[in-house]
């Protein structure tokens, strides 16, 4: 892992060593591909100092304990982490589901349920914070039956091409939020705050952010509302998903590929027929026959690209915007949550929207580690303003509050805390997800840049077919533009 102010002849120049440049490095190495692509014909340019891009893991404080602070959760049906996970001696442990709690908005009780069964709504009066099976039963009904409208609703979405949906424009026009407002559950303030709640988790940005196609999109490409709650955060890694990516960079770098750390790419000139020529702003230059641009969406519209992105590509990536999201893992001296692993919060509620028990299933002696969440406007504000101490308090505060009645007596001794304060790294700036804009799906007709412009190719976890913003996605997105990579160079030779 190096740095230069040299000019150099590659093959491929991959911009960005997250687990989708990782995994785009590796596939071009595989067998298949190894005749066209040589360890010396790569170079992987990483602006931070580090591999891994979003997913980072820390070690709690006075503590040999991992801990993730980006991206954490896996589960069984993501065959491609799961795939590297083995290749690079990484174990997977369950994490723990039974019981979720939540907070929400309910006016609960006799006179609140009639009044709305008669359509209705009773104004909400204090948060509720209860079980999931424990909310008033009108409003467990009405989150029940909104959770199937919004399944039957993606089982219209077609795969690939949310444009050609029915009533596609009205719903990439709408927010969520006032989807929830105006359709979804207009007399329901439980059901809408759950809803919005799933969303913001999902894509790290306010339900009033996400277009109700984009977020009926994504639902049906991973199979429904209960997956994306439940399914989704079944697995953890023992290392950490840090871990995976420095195993996976270490094992490029012992291969001969060239890792440039804390190498800003500020420029890149391309052209189909001559290749590239990607400029750091260190000095170094790259000659390229193809170059990968392996980062999220929102960073290429501040990348200097000659020429310009064209066509609905262009279009859309001027109109995304990241996510943010402020994770703060904090270990207590005692366990004082129970019949939980899980509480969430409608976000007019709560600073924080959701909190996951991480503790290790199998330590000696045990530890009590919680993850709380900040998204969207909040986590931007409190990244901001705050201070990590000032966060922790927050976070504690809220988890006490959304897992709620034994939680009120309980001691709350604090043993040690860590944080991803992502809106505060540079060249990431935000979350796990980015999204594009209201409107722009249909107006672009394009929602995962990931089409080749030129000897451009995109990788991201955004611009996977299934499992975006998750770690699956990105190795998916890498391995696919490897392969568009290998079939231009096989093409040109």
């Amino acid at each position: 892992m190096t740095s230069s102010s040299s000019s150099f002849d590659k093959k491929v120049v991959i911009v960005g060593a997250g687990l989708a440049g990782l995994s785009c490095a590796a596939k071009l190495l595989s067998t298949s591909s190894s005749s066209l692509v040589a360890p010396s014909d790569v170079v992987i340019v990483e602006a931070l100092d580090r591999p891994g891009g979003r997913t980072l893991t820390s070690l709690l404080p006075d503590t040999d304990e991992p801990v993730d602070v980006g991206a954490c959760w896996v589960c069984p049906r993501q065959k491609n982490v799961h795939r590297l996970l083995r290749e690079h001696d990484l174990d997977v442990i369950e994490q723990q589901t039974s019981g979720v709690r939540v907070g929400v908005r309910s006016a609960g009780g006799l006179f609140g349920w009639i009044s709305r069964a008669l359509g209705r709504e009773t104004a909400p009066t204090e948060p509720l914070f209860t079980t999931l099976r424990g909310l008033p039963v009108l409003d467990l009904v009405q989150y029940s039956l909104l959770t199937r409208r919004v399944n039957r609703m993606a089982m219209t979405i077609p795969i690939g091409r949310p444009w050609d949906a029915k009533g596609a424009e009205r719903l990439d026009s709408s927010s969520v939020m006032a989807w929830l407002e105006e359709e979804g559950a207009p007399n329901n303030s439980t059901a809408r705050g759950l809803m919005a709640a799933t969303a913001q988790s999902v894509f790290c940005a306010d339900a009033s952010q996400i277009s109700m196609l984009l977020f009926l999109t994504v639902v049906a490409e991973e199979g429904g509302v209960e997956v994306l709650l439940e399914e989704a955060q079944t697995q953890r890694v023992v290392q950490g998903n840090g871990t995976l990516s420095r195993r996976l960079a270490a094992s490029l770098a012992e291969r001969g590929v060239e890792i440039r750390l804390g190498a800003e790419v500020v420029e890149c000139s391309h052209s189909a027929k001559d290749g590239a020529t990607v400029a750091t702003r260190d000095g170094a230059r790259f000659r390229a026959r193809r170059v990968v641009l392996a980062v999220p969406p929102p960073a290429l519209a501040g990348l200097s690209l000659e020429p310009k992105l064209a066509g609905p590509l262009g279009a859309e990536v001027a109109a995304s915007a990241m996510g943010k999201v402020i994770k703060v893992v904090v270990e207590f001296a005692a366990r004082w949550w129970e019949g939980a692993h899980c509480a969430m919060a409608d976000p007019e509620v709560l600073t924080t929207t959701l909190a996951f028990d991480v503790s290790p299933l199998h330590a000696s002696p045990p530890r009590h580690v919680l993850a709380i969440f900040f998204f969207g406007a909040k986590a931007e504000h409190w990244s901001a303003t705050k201070t990590p101490e000032e966060r922790r308090e927050e976070a504690v505060r809220c988890a006490r509050l959304m897992f709620g009645e034994a939680a009120d007596q309980a001691p709350c001794e604090v043993v040690a805390s860590v944080e991803g304060d992502w809106p505060a790294v540079p060249f990431i700036r935000g979350g796990y997800m980015s999204y594009p804009a209201l409107s722009s799906i249909t107006q672009t007709q394009s929602y995962s840049s990931s089409v080749p412009q030129s000897c451009l190719h995109f990788a991201s976890t955004e611009n996977a077919s299934a499992w975006r913003g998750y770690m699956d996605g990105a190795i998916q997105s890498g391995e696919r533009a490897a392969a568009e990579v290998a079939e231009a160079l096989r093409t040109t030779t």
